[in-house]
């Protein structure tokens, strides 16, 4: 196992996320909850802020929208439109 890492946690607030935040933490290592926020609707979620906070590790939430809808979301219109699923 990791032990004494800097360790990024993707987070989504869920039992998962707190499990291996917890893990990672009681291991030794140095951990950090990130939250992607990929629409409007997820400026609203607090879900993984709560859980950074009961398992006691910093949080951040990264504002990746442009980023999301540009590549992902662009990706799938035009592949879409070519009759590709």
């Amino acid at each position: 196992m990791l032990s004494n890492k800097k360790v990024l946690v993707g987070i989504s607030g869920g039992v998962d996320s707190s499990y291996v935040l917890s893990l990672l933490k009681r291991e030794g290592n140095e951990v950090v909850g990130a939250y992607l926020i990929m629409k409007d609707s997820d400026l609203d979620c607090n879900e993984p802020k709560k859980t950074a906070e009961e398992v006691g590790v910093p949080y951040i939430s990264i504002d990746c929208r442009d980023d999301f809808k540009r590549i992902v979301v662009g990706n799938f219109i035009s592949e879409y439109s070519l009759g590709r699923t």
